[in-house]
């Protein structure tokens, strides 16, 4: 992801947080921001307008945010995953606070952003995980369920 940084943590944060509505987007990619700007110098919340108009060609800017096509968001997740690892156990505070969010879909995204850290950080998201496994909407449950289960098959496979 060699991209200005505002840029890329502006992509950073539609991976992490794909098909929310734009206000909601909004104020997460605040709150991530926020959390990454002790380690990155220079970035800001900036302006929005600017950033969406500047990815425009991948990235949708109004309504829900999210990439055009599924293979840019699985090219930058994995861009992610290689070069942003230390900035997803950043976000781990901001993500504890957006788990308590009205928005099931922030939740939902949360609880697969929080299963992608526990694999690098198992025992700093685990809590945050339980507690979005018994939430009230299924979907965010069963994701929750999911990055729960992923984790503990990864730290069984290092076991053995």
């Amino acid at each position: 992801m060699n991209l200005e940084v505002n840029k890329k943590y502006f992509v950073f944060t539609v991976a992490l947080f794909p098909g929310l509505e734009e206000k909601k987007f909004d104020s997460v990619y605040e709150m991530v921001t926020e959390a990454l700007q002790r380690r990155h110098v220079g970035l800001t919340t900036g302006d929005l307008n600017a950033l969406r108009s500047c990815t425009s060609s991948y990235i949708t800017g109004t309504g829900r945010i999210g990439f055009r096509h599924p293979n840019y968001w699985e090219g930058v997740m994995e861009g992610i995953l290689e070069e942003c690892g230390r900035d997803l156990v950043d976000v781990i505070p901001a993500l504890k606070e957006l788990a308590k969010d009205r928005d099931s879909r922030a939740r939902r995204a949360v609880a697969y952003a929080l299963g992608m850290i526990g694999k690098i950080k198992p025992d700093e998201t685990f809590p945050a995980l339980k507690e979005l496994a018994k939430d009230n909407d299924s979907d965010v449950r069963r994701t929750a369920e999911a990055s729960l289960r992923e984790i503990l098959a990864l730290i069984s496979r290092k076991q053995n």
